[in-house]
């Protein structure tokens, strides 16, 4: 009987979920995924973070300088006022997250999800938005200038005082 009894015990703590990434985890390059994690004002600048869950994670004021963030889960993250220029965002799900007043120019954002996602005052010149999905997106005052929003659905959005002077909208 004790025999059964410890295997048992093995066999359930094997099976017990390994400790979440903690945000100095992602900081040393040890770990790309953290849902949730408090990441404001970090230095990620080029850090190859694909495939990446940080889904509701606090990224307000990060560097993301030419960050690698091709197919990661940003769902409901905070990118408030953070530094994405030439990040690489191929379909990345931004769904809901708040990417007000960050910088986004020379992203690269194509085939991208950003349904309900706020981009109020956002940095988009130059970006490449091509086949993103912009379902309900918040984009007031953002700066859309040279973007190429090719094949770009963007039904219900909200448009007000954008620039979108040079910007793409060609349906081909």
């Amino acid at each position: 009987m004790t025999r059964q009894f410890l295997l048992l015990a093995l066999l359930l703590a094997s099976a017990t979920p390994g400790r979440a990434a903690e945000p100095s985890d992602v900081l040393a390059g040890r770990s790309k995924h953290c849902p949730g994690c408090a990441l404001a004002d970090a230095n990620l600048k080029r850090f190859d973070l694909k495939q990446a869950d940080f889904a509701g994670a606090n990224l307000a004021g990060a560097n993301l300088t030419g960050a690698n963030l091709n197919k990661s889960d940003l769902k409901r993250v905070n990118l408030a006022g953070a530094r994405l220029g030439e990040a690489m965002l191929y379909k990345a799900d931004l769904s809901r997250a708040d990417v007000s007043r960050a910088d986004l120019a020379g992203a690269m954002m194509g085939s991208s999800h950003l349904i309900f996602a706020a981009l109020d005052g956002a940095n988009l010149a130059d970006a490449d938005l091509a086949d993103a999905e912009m379902h309900g997106v918040r984009l007031k005052g953002a700066d859309l200038s040279r973007a190429d929003l090719s094949q770009t659905t963007l039904r219900r959005a909200d448009l007000e005082a954008a620039d979108l002077e040079a910007a793409s909208l060609a349906r081909r």
